[in-house]
């Protein structure tokens, strides 16, 4: 969302797995960047807007 905000184009080239996990191994994720705490803040950016917070 930043990134539309001030970039007239943005070309997404995909997604690609870290260099330093291999497949299956375990990851520790940094605090606030699990999928579920990302939809978290999405769902709080969208009640924000509709004036829900």
């Amino acid at each position: 969302m930043g990134l539309k905000r001030i970039c007239l184009q943005v070309r997404f080239l995909g997604s690609y797995p870290r260099a330093d996990i291999l497949p299956g191994e375990a990851r520790d994720t940094p605090p606030g960047t699990s999928d579920k705490e990302f939809v978290a803040a999405a769902d709080w950016v969208a009640r924000c807007q509709d004036g829900r917070f």
